[in-house]
């Protein structure tokens, strides 16, 4: 197994989300602001998304089946997010202003837990009673996109399909150029009415493809891509920057994607950061409930400690989900298994870098 960055460019990236998220929730810590650019947590999203999509396509065609490729997807996205789902919906009652059971009986919660489980979060975010004095008062934001994620993983078994009669390359770029047309629509919708709606619709699966496919195309042309890196990257800085600052849309996709990459699979390997297990996917679900809490409670004076105290503990958290719901979850094979089983023989052999004398 080739040594890459991945766990560390993951956690990064949600760590990055929850600086984001904190805003939302009114902890407010530090933005990472430079000469008026702002990488925020939108933007780490994206990242994931292209990730999604070169490691995706990776456990596609390492798939002895649809049903195999399918079951993997399954084990591990749903046993965390159905955990995250059903505790908020059953702490929610410490938070509530209702009776535990006015509570328990709405059909709000009702709702909470059935959408919510059915990866339709925009249906019913909210829980009765909870966060009702807050700015923001959905009670997991991150969940919406984990639908996005889902309805990925549903179109590479059709492109698979569609490959036996063209090239794969031409279809994610077709795919490509048709999510940045659907993105700029609806942005200019949003820019000439006002309708939050619009700017809902340009955020939805067609306007993050771009990042899904890029990372796809990546994966496909990895060899082509290895051979150029250097010089893709070192071209792609400046596009990722300057549309940061006056909006490229059209190149951002693939510059951002090249960046990611090129840090995930073509930097020098930076550590052993899967030793305690792969913890973005626990810290990008359950953070925002967690920072919710600690500011909603007012447990800090300080906002920045209220966020490191409550990163803290969502870290925590992710590192139990790890152990305790997604590891067991996973099939022995499961690359995400034997990622954590080479970063621990990393860890005792540091000085061979793992290999054998």
């Amino acid at each position: 197994m080739r040594l890459n960055n991945f766990d560390l460019t993951r956690l990064a990236l949600a760590v990055a989300v929850a600086f984001e998220h904190a805003y939302l929730v009114g902890l407010e810590p530090l933005r990472a602001t430079a000469f008026g650019i702002t990488f925020d947590g939108y933007n780490a999203l994206q990242c994931f998304f292209v990730i999604s999509g070169y490691l995706i396509f990776q456990s596609w065609e390492s798939s002895k089946s649809v049903g195999s490729y399918i079951s993997k997807r399954i084990r591990r996205v749903y046993p965390a997010y159905v955990t995250i789902v059903v505790v908020a919906a059953g702490l929610g009652v410490f938070l509530t202003s209702l009776a535990p059971m006015a509570y328990f009986t709405s059909a709000e919660w009702i709702r909470y837990l059935v959408a919510n489980l059915l990866f339709l979060n925009f249906l019913q975010p909210t829980l009765p009673g909870v966060f009702a004095d807050s700015i923001e008062p959905v009670v997991n934001g991150p969940l919406w996109t984990i639908k996005i994620e889902v309805m990925f993983y549903m179109t590479v078994p059709l492109l698979a399909f569609l490959r036996r009669r063209l090239n794969i390359g031409w279809i994610l770029a077709l795919l490509y150029v048709g999510s940045i047309a659907w993105a700029q629509v609806f942005a200019h919708l949003h820019l000439t009415t006002g309708r939050g709606m619009y700017e809902v619709l340009e955020r939805q699966l067609p306007g993050q493809m771009a990042f899904f496919v890029s990372g796809g195309l990546l994966f496909y042309y990895f060899g082509a891509f290895k051979r150029r890196a250097h010089l893709l990257a070192l071209l792609s800085l400046p596009v990722v920057v300057c549309h940061l600052k006056f909006g490229l849309p059209w190149l951002f996709p693939a510059a951002l994607a090249i960046i990611v990459i090129y840090v995930a699979e073509i930097l020098p390997y930076l550590g052993n950061f899967g030793r305690f297990g792969d913890m973005s996917y626990g810290l990008y679900i359950f953070h925002y409930p967690v920072l919710h809490v600690v500011a909603a409670l007012g447990l800090f004076a300080a906002p920045a400690a209220g966020f490191a105290a409550g990163l803290s503990f969502a870290m925590l958290l992710a590192f139990l989900s790890w152990h305790l719901i997604e590891k067991p979850a996973l099939l022995a094979s499961s690359h995400y298994r034997s990622a954590e089983g080479k970063a621990a023989a990393l860890a005792v052999q540091p000085e061979t870098g793992g290999k054998t004398p």
